[in-house]
């Protein structure tokens, strides 16, 4: 889309744009060809490992190349934002919602797509919810998870934090430029 989703909504099993402006809303199609070639072991070791011979991705009548190697995680270019829809029941009625978590030029680690989710809503306002990343279990790769754990709690808290840091790098200057004020040193005292 080339606009952010004002509201979204739960309908007849799947989520749609809410009022007028899911009725005008056409899908559309992107086609990936990649080929791999293992063949030739010598060629593949000295790409790094990378097999990949070919590629090339058609939208509508556009030709895309990936920005990185990797097209799965980077076939769109940065500007593109990955923002995950959430689903969610509270009361007898199914919610959707656009996610705040997101990343630029390619899927989020911080969500596992298509997986199970934690929302917090509001039960007197059930619309308003908070989707919290979820980095999963901790089983394979170790420093997977952990760069999915660090995705996380900085899309989720981030900004907040760091404006706490500053202020408490500024408290403590501010304290020690005080404490030199009220009791300074003796010792260096010069001749």
């Amino acid at each position: 889309m080339t606009q952010a989703v004002g509201r979204l909504e739960w309908a007849d099993g799947e989520v749609r744009l809410a009022g007028d402006a899911g009725a005008g809303t056409v899908r559309g199609a992107v086609v990936t060809h990649a080929v791999f070639d293992m063949r030739d072991t010598a060629l593949v070791q000295s790409n790094k490992g990378d097999a990949m011979m070919s590629y090339v991705q058609v939208r509508g009548d556009e030709t895309n190349s990936p920005a990185k190697r990797d097209f799965v995680l980077y076939c769109e270019p940065y500007e593109t934002e990955f923002r995950p829809v959430f689903t969610y029941e509270a009361g007898e009625r199914q919610y959707a919602r656009l996610s705040h978590i997101g990343r630029r030029g390619g899927p989020t680690l911080a969500l596992v797509l298509y997986g199970p989710c934690w929302v917090y809503y509001d039960r007197r306002v059930p619309e308003r919810a908070v989707l919290i990343a979820n980095p999963g279990k901790m089983d394979g790769a170790v420093l997977a998870w952990f760069s999915r754990l660090c995705e996380g709690a900085f899309a989720q808290w981030g900004s907040g934090a760091l404006i706490v840091l500053v202020g408490v790098l500024m408290l403590i200057l501010g304290m020690l430029e005080i404490s030199l004020a009220v009791w300074p040193s003796r010792g260096l005292v010069g001749k």
